[in-house]
């Protein structure tokens, strides 16, 4: 019980196994290919990890072949729906493009992005964060703060805009506090 090999030497060759089931029982599958390897199905493809001391991993991997052109790539895509879940999850971007999470209109409609969390959601920039939009609100059941170590600005750039402040309290710490309008 060493090896089964299917193989074909003539180039455009194929291997088929046709089979309402097809099973394996081995300690390592490998499925290689010299171009591209497909996977299709007309129902559900699943990868599954779940080994008896429960440290499965699933492993999805794109290496470059060392060209500079970088064209490495791993891209996951959904017809209708993507969902991700795991007891923690990290995504990071080690290259200087960095991370973009965006929606793009079609057919006239456009999509959303909505970031919940359960507990605490922690937005921070090494150099300068920005938050943008149409209309931008920050609400709180509780306390809003935000800090800066050097300077907050509240600004409008339209003519007739206005930068409210509004709440039972006013309260500022610091050296110096200046107002100034230009009428």
């Amino acid at each position: 019980q060493k090896t089964i090999s299917f193989s074909t030497t003539k180039p455009g060759g194929a291997v088929t196994m046709a089979r309402d089931f097809l099973s394996t029982k081995s300690s390592d599958v490998l499925v290689t290919g010299s171009d591209d390897v497909s996977v299709q199905s007309g129902g559900s493809i699943k990868l599954m990890s779940s080994p008896a001391m429960g440290q499965g991993s699933i492993v999805l991997s794109a290496e470059s072949d060392g060209d500079s052109t970088g064209n490495s790539q791993i891209s996951i895509e959904a017809g209708i729906r993507l969902e991700a879940s795991a007891i923690s999850t990290d995504i990071q971007s080690t290259g200087e493009a960095g991370m973009t999470l965006a929606t793009s209109i079609s057919d006239g409609q456009a999509g959303s992005i909505g970031l919940t969390s359960a507990k605490d959601l922690d937005v921070s920039a090494a150099e300068s964060a920005q938050v943008s939009g149409l209309g931008v609100s920050l609400v709180s059941d509780e306390a809003t703060s935000i800090e800066s170590e050097k300077s907050i600005r509240f600004s409008t750039s339209e003519s007739g805009g206005a930068v409210s402040v509004a709440g039972d309290l006013l309260s500022t710490k610091t050296s110096g506090v200046s107002f100034a309008g230009s009428d």
